[in-house]
């Protein structure tokens, strides 16, 4: 009995001592290390700004990335902040969208928005655009020449990460 209990002691203790040191010899190979996304695009209505455009993100750093976007006569630019420490995660975002250039210009708006990411790729914007510049051409649409201060900003959008 005392025989079997000093080598089941031996053993433990040898179990216990490899096993504190196994990290230390055998680190993480390479190929299952996973390197954050970079860059996300989304192309969809009513992206960048547009009628029809895409948004670029870039992550700056966990969990934060900075937004441009383009389309047609018309671009978007955002400060993101993610709920997770991916950039492919749901955020709420800073964002200023200029609609419109030179005689086509329509107005540009600063506000608050949630875009919300599925996992599919599909993408969905909601927020909310308080008005920081407009065009004479409202006049055409309102009588008072001013459009609404506050207005919905909405996009749909598929996306591609790289």
């Amino acid at each position: 009995m005392k025989f079997t209990i000093l080598c089941l002691s031996i053993l433990f203790a040898i179990g216990i001592n490899t096993s504190a040191f196994a990290q230390a010899r055998d680190p993480i190979p390479d190929s299952l290390i996973v390197e954050p996304t970079q860059w996300v695009f989304t192309v969809g209505l009513l992206q960048g700004g547009s009628a029809i455009g895409m948004d670029a993100e870039l992550r700056l750093f966990e969990g934060v990335g900075i937004q441009l976007g383009t389309g047609l006569v018309g671009l978007s630019t955002g400060f993101n902040f993610h709920f997770d420490t991916d950039i492919n995660s749901s955020y709420v975002s800073l964002m200023y969208v200029h609609q419109g250039f030179g005689g086509l210009f329509v107005q540009s708006l600063i506000g608050p928005a949630y875009v919300h990411r599925w996992r599919n790729g599909l993408s969905g914007q909601f927020g909310v655009g308080f008005l920081s510049g407009y065009s004479r051409k409202w006049g055409d649409v309102f009588d008072d020449h001013v459009p609404p201060t506050v207005q919905p900003m909405v996009a749909f959008g598929y996306r591609f990460t790289k």
